[in-house]
């Protein structure tokens, strides 16, 4: 075992002394909304039926893609980091062992890359705290679920970061204005389609 994962398993260890049943269902919870990102897409899709958060809802949907494809097609196969209860014996899991490897943390990554966004371009403090809260708890909830280590959802919350800078840099180039522009279309089918 090297050094960083003996610093995660000591963190995690630490993390588990708080550990109670009425926690146990509020992680549970809480994770199970960060889950294949479907809490952030169902906020993208009552976006994209306001005014007011139309456009943010098309850049969230650029930065969705970004990152879900740099994490999930990328980083975790290259990396290939097993998780932390496979390494530690006697782990008695809460939710459905994940499959895919631990390196970066996917739900601490979307779940920060959607906070840029929606911090960048909300002017609601009322979502802007509620989802800054939503998305440090996510986070969290993978270090009390024992599913992550540490250095997975630490690095998973700065490429969710990194992604999401990087993916509105290029919408407000030439080539992600016309991107823009279809998902524009896009929201518009929506919305037609909702008032049927």
């Amino acid at each position: 075992m090297n050094f960083i994962t003996k610093i995660d398993i000591s963190l995690l260890n630490l993390i588990q002394n708080i550990k109670s049943p009425i926690l146990d269902k509020i992680m549970t919870t809480i994770t199970a909304l960060g889950n294949m990102g479907i809490f952030w897409i169902l906020l993208i899709l009552i976006f994209l039926t306001t005014k007011e958060y139309k456009k943010m809802a098309r850049l969230m949907i650029v930065c969705f893609l970004f990152n879900a494809l740099v994490v999930n097609l990328i980083l975790k196969p290259a990396v290939g980091r097993i998780r932390p209860f496979e390494i530690v014996d006697g782990i008695k899991l809460l939710v459905l062992k994940p499959q895919d490897p631990s390196f970066p943390s996917g739900h601490s990554s979307i779940s920060f890359c959607m906070l840029t966004v929606i911090l960048l371009f909300s002017k609601s403090k009322t979502i802007n705290i509620l989802a800054s809260i939503l998305a440090i708890l996510i986070a969290f909830s993978r270090l009390y679920l024992y599913v992550h280590f540490p250095s997975d959802v630490f690095c998973g919350i700065l490429i969710g970061i990194l992604t999401s800078l990087i993916a509105l840099k290029f919408c407000f180039s030439k080539s992600g204005m016309k991107l823009i522009n279809n998902l524009k279309i896009l929201g518009n089918d929506f919305n037609d389609l909702r008032k049927m």
